[in-house]
């Protein structure tokens, strides 16, 4: 019994090439999924380029607002440094002026002690010479 050919293909004749549409039909499938795959890694390519980018200068303009921050604060560190050096400065100064004062207070008085001796000489001076 001779059946047909239900696929629709037919035995190649002799000295006639064999339908090579279903080899293309394979190789463009193959080729468009290759192509499919390759886009997909591309597009996932340039969306992580792109996000990393974006964090990027994100960070870039975070980096520029705390560098300002950093310098505002420095600033401010400089000048309370600035007042506790003038404040130290005054203090060791009203320290020094107080070890003056006192040093001078001493000689001040040392020199009143002798000036009462003097005084109390020159007072018996008189009763000694009568």
């Amino acid at each position: 019994m001779n059946y047909p050919n239900v696929t629709g293909d037919r035995p190649p004749q002799p000295g006639q090439r064999p339908d090579r549409s279903r080899g293309f039909i394979a190789l463009a499938a193959v080729l468009a999924w290759f192509f499919l795959v390759c886009g997909g890694f591309y597009i996932a390519k340039l969306y992580v380029d792109q996000s990393l980018q974006d964090i990027q200068q994100a960070n870039a303009i975070n980096v520029k607002e705390l560098e300002g921050r950093l310098d505002a604060i420095s600033g401010d560190v400089s000048a309370i440094q600035d007042a506790l050096g003038q404040a130290g400065t005054t203090l060791s100064s009203s320290g020094t002026t107080q070890k003056e004062l006192v040093s001078r207070i001493e000689k001040l008085d040392s020199q009143l002690q002798d000036l009462e001796k003097s005084l109390t000489i020159l007072k018996e001076a008189p009763n000694a010479a009568r």
